[in-house]
């Protein structure tokens, strides 16, 4: 979230603990249950079918960009290399 004051701007975000699912994944020694990698699996496609849906490609989807929070809930992080499409003249456009 993000809000602007006068000249200032400020960008809040969420700690998110106990972080990246790759930290998850060291901690339980890479052994998670099926219910685990299906509940991890739908919660990470939905966030990407959501960010489909503005257009905005995330591009380095990875174990460390992938945030896991106490209730098992899995949040997309890292946009720093995402893309967003334009349509011009009918021609798809990224940058």
């Amino acid at each position: 979230m993000k809000t602007e004051v006068g000249d200032q701007l400020g960008i809040y975000m969420e700690y998110v603990n106990p972080g990246s699912l790759q930290k998850f994944m060291q901690e339980h020694n890479g052994a998670l249950t099926e219910s685990v990698v299906r509940n991890f699996t739908r919660h990470i496609l939905s966030g990407v079918v959501c960010l489909h849906s503005t257009e905005t490609f995330p591009r380095d989807v990875k174990g460390a960009n992938l945030l896991v929070d106490p209730s098992g809930i899995v949040k997309l992080a890292g946009f720093g290399v995402s893309k967003t499409v334009v349509t011009l003249f009918g021609m798809p456009h990224s940058y």
